[in-house]
């Protein structure tokens, strides 16, 4: 028996926790609330009772003394015996609840009818404490801000920030997918990332530097907590150059919002939340995915290229000397002033009337899809519904921020950006998918990848009827080969090479069949014919199995994509 110390109450272990009430979260999952000593905890899921050690572990740390078997056997029992009444609902996400509310980490912003309270504790705690603020709103305004005027990335960057919130408003808009600025590496995609990530918040050390930024890879590994961290606030994605898995498909699970199962819970939550992600290359130049047709993917994420004719993604340099040093100033400036302009948004909303905030929503959304559909038109060009309902809501968001106080540009500069980001998507994909944005399935995303392969090296094949190799040693080195066979001109490539170009196995078998259906490969089956390529060798020992192609020009390439 334990021996007590002066003045120590006596008080029974298993009477210092109470079962204070339960509640329901946005699945119907019952959850229960319990209090040490009279401070309540976070609510608990009915489920992770059953795991005996991590719960009573929960309430001993938060100063419980349930050690032995049997004060907890008794603790349970009184458990089973009562019944309290519901008396409140549980958040297990960020974002809108009830329509009235708006969870962050550590805070609720507006009032609930029902008593809300947050269950956040699955989610990964860097996704949880990203959420703080540092500086002022008005520092934030009057800094950053003014250096984002006249780059149409950064403001488009900064409106997308808010849309997430803006589409759980209206039913009628789409609240998943995203857009993906892409080029050339050391462009300055990542500061335009960390500035739109700057509206909710910033990681703590030692990932201060990533801004309010995830990466690919982990996302991908943990999707459901992920979103459920960034619901009604908007994801963050830097790089999906370095992701190693399945791109095609990840993009469009991401874009689905859907979450898995969890234990507690009876039944799956979709996240509402948008993506911005950057990328060093178009998503039509990643390897195709068997099942997931092109046209899909490219309706969830869309891309969006640095402006041409500027310092990487920067068209306004505000008297710095390049596009760096503006974008170590701006990174320098989001790690010292984020996370209240979002908080202040959502607020702002909170205090106008709702009716008002989405018919203003619903007359900006329409002026835009009214806009653009002109705009693209004059240009043949073929906007996607996906995609402009999501740019529409942008504009929207962006309007709606400017009119509450929280952006200082002006009606035509948010417009202007958002279009511009909107064309220069529509166009790229115009070059890169003439005829259709919707082309369909691996051949069609290898074919692409071919035709981009053949505008950047075509003209640097080894010609071997003008440059004769004599023996096998450095074939392959050249991006390709170029040589006449019956008075046709073909282009020759190793397989592994064509496999390379292609995206993969598959893809280059499919690739081939639609070769073929084109006449612009011998026929057959297989993937490679035999034909003579080394000089001064005797009978066929010159010969080498290679992936033969029609030497014809790019516009009759293009008809695979048709």
């Amino acid at each position: 028996m334990t021996k007590k110390e002066p003045g120590e109450a006596a008080v029974p272990a298993d009477d210092s926790v109470e079962f204070v009430g339960k509640g329901t979260d946005e699945t119907g999952a019952h959850f229960a609330q319990f209090a040490v000593n009279g401070t309540k905890l976070a609510p608990t899921p009915f489920a992770s009772i059953a795991n005996r050690d991590g719960f009573f572990g929960s309430l001993n740390a938060a100063g419980a003394k349930l050690f032995q078997i049997s004060s907890r056997q008794r603790f349970l029992a009184k458990i089973e015996a009562s019944s309290p009444r519901d008396t409140f609902i549980v958040a297990t996400r960020v974002g809108w609840h009830s329509g009235t509310s708006f969870v962050l980490p550590g805070r609720i912003l507006g009032q609930s009818r029902v008593e809300l309270q947050q269950s956040l504790g699955h989610l990964p705690p860097e996704m949880l404490t990203k959420f703080g603020e540092e500086g002022t709103l008005q520092e934030w305004q009057s800094q950053i801000l003014p250096l984002c005027a006249g780059n149409s990335r950064f403001i488009f960057a900064v409106c997308a920030a808010f849309a997430s919130s803006v589409a759980t408003l209206l039913p009628e808009a789409k609240a998943t997918g995203g857009f993906q600025f892409f080029g050339e590496p050391e462009s300055g995609k990542t500061t335009a990332a960390i500035v739109a990530g700057s509206v909710w918040g910033n990681h703590l050390p030692p990932d201060v530097d990533n801004g309010f930024l995830e990466v690919w890879h982990s996302t991908a590994a943990k999707l459901a907590d992920t979103l459920a961290a960034h619901a009604d606030v908007g994801l963050v994605l830097d790089e999906l150059s370095y992701f190693s898995g399945d791109v095609h498909q990840a993009v469009m699970q991401i874009a689905s919002g859907a979450g898995r199962q969890r234990l507690n819970q009876i039944g799956r939550i979709t996240y509402r939340c948008f993506v911005l992600s950057t990328s060093n290359k178009p998503l039509w130049q990643y390897p195709g995915s068997v099942g997931v047709s092109l046209g899909a993917v490219l309706s969830r994420l869309t891309d969006i290229p640095v402006p041409t004719g500027g310092a990487g993604i920067f068209e306004a340099l505000h008297e710095f000397a390049n596009g760096s040093e503006l974008a170590d100033a701006l990174t320098s400036m989001c790690h010292a002033q984020h996370g209240t302009a979002g908080p202040a948004f959502i607020e702002a909303i909170l205090n106008s009337e709702r009716d008002t905030i989405s018919k203003r929503a619903r007359r900006f959304r329409a002026r835009y899809k009214k806009r653009l559909t002109a705009l693209a038109e004059s240009e043949n060009l073929k906007p996607l519904k996906r995609p402009l309902d999501r740019f529409a809501t942008v504009y929207a968001a962006g309007r709606l921020a400017s009119e509450l106080g929280i952006i200082s540009w002006s009606k035509q500069e948010v417009r202007e950006a958002v279009l511009s980001c909107h064309l220069d998507a529509l166009r790229v994909a115009s070059v890169a998918l003439p005829g259709t944005q919707a082309s369909a399935g691996v051949s069609a995303s290898a074919s692409i990848r071919l035709l981009d392969y053949l505008k950047k090296h075509r003209r640097d094949f080894l010609d071997l009827d003008r440059t004769p190799l004599t023996a096998p040693r450095g074939f392959g080195s050249a991006p390709g080969y170029i040589a006449k066979m019956k008075g046709q001109t073909w282009w020759y490539f190793p397989a592994e090479r064509f496999k390379e170009i292609a995206g993969g196995s598959r893809p280059a078998r499919e690739l081939m069949s639609r070769l073929r259906a084109h006449r612009l490969a011998p026929k057959g089956k297989d993937l490679t014919v035999q034909r003579p390529i080394f000089r001064g060798k005797k009978g066929n020992k010159g010969w080498r199995r290679v992936v033969a192609i029609r030497a014809r020009s790019l516009k009759r390439y293009r008809k695979l994509l048709e």
